[in-house]
């Protein structure tokens, strides 16, 4: 009877050891996917910033909507604006230049040459480093709070989050390039391949 009782509860403990390293296997393949689509991401996102000419930053839609070089500053400094703000480094929107004086380790003279693509390519250094120190476990469970979440708010989703709004602008940026005759296409918007006149 005893023996019968230590098989079943031997069975039950390597049960429950098969299904956590499973769990812990899909969290790992989660953050894993993520950061691979988020390559992908990136690489079309400096496409576009990288086709942007110095004689259009000024350049709208109509005159009243975002600039090309509005938009372009924007977008490339998101990812690790994103992590400033998530590490609690604010609490409240900044002033530009207080922003700008936390950015300037990260993205050094870029800033002052209006280099987008390279801004970009640093801050999304700077966030990837970021999301990579964290293990898949804490991507999934562990959560934080700043003055823009509301609540408390998994790395996940902050990643996810960070990531939509990146999308959503560079799809603005897209029809404000080629309002300006700029016909950046889906080759580069999908990072297939870089911007040629």
């Amino acid at each position: 009877m005893l023996n019968k009782k230590l098989v079943l509860y031997a069975k039950w403990f390597y049960q429950c050891i098969y299904i956590i390293c499973n769990v812990s296997k899909a969290m790992a393949t989660a953050k894993e996917i993520t950061l691979q689509m988020f390559d992908n991401i990136q690489k079309g996102t400096e496409f576009i910033l990288g086709a942007i000419p110095m004689d259009k930053l000024d350049h709208s839609v109509d005159g009243k909507s975002a600039t090309i070089g509005d938009l372009a500053f924007h977008i490339a400094t998101l990812p690790l604006g994103s992590v400033l703000i998530t590490q609690g480094k604010f609490d409240k929107f900044p002033p530009i230049d207080e922003l700008m004086k936390a950015m300037e380790p990260y993205l050094g003279d870029s800033l002052e040459n209006k280099d987008y693509k390279s801004i970009f390519t640093k801050s999304c250094k700077a966030f990837i480093e970021f999301y990579e120190s964290k293990s898949a476990d804490e991507w999934i469970n562990s959560t934080y709070e700043n003055f823009l979440t509301r609540g408390p708010r998994t790395y996940l989703q902050g990643f996810y989050s960070m990531q939509n709004h990146l999308l959503q602008h560079r799809g603005s940026l897209t029809s404000t390039l080629r309002s300006a005759g700029i016909h950046v296409s889906l080759k580069q918007y999908w990072g297939m391949m870089p911007y040629t006149s």
